[in-house]
């Protein structure tokens, strides 16, 4: 779970997304490198597969307002 202070609203997230809220986006990245710090940490490769599900991620944590565009 995770809560948003801005909001008030309280979110369940996978463990995915919080690797990539943790430690994936500690700073500005890009889906690509979101992508190979995902799979790193999985052991498995960076597919086309991985960055559309961490692509769609990421456009939902923005549209939550969890995450700003850089």
């Amino acid at each position: 779970m995770l809560y948003h202070c801005p909001s008030g609203k309280t979110h369940f997230i996978n463990a995915s997304t919080a690797f990539l809220l943790e430690q994936g986006l500690g700073q500005p990245a890009t889906v690509e490198s979101a992508a190979q710090a995902v799979a790193e940490a999985r052991g498995v490769a960076a597919d086309d597969e991985l960055r559309a599900d961490i692509s769609d991620t990421l456009l939902r944590l923005e549209e939550l307002g969890l995450i700003e565009r850089a």
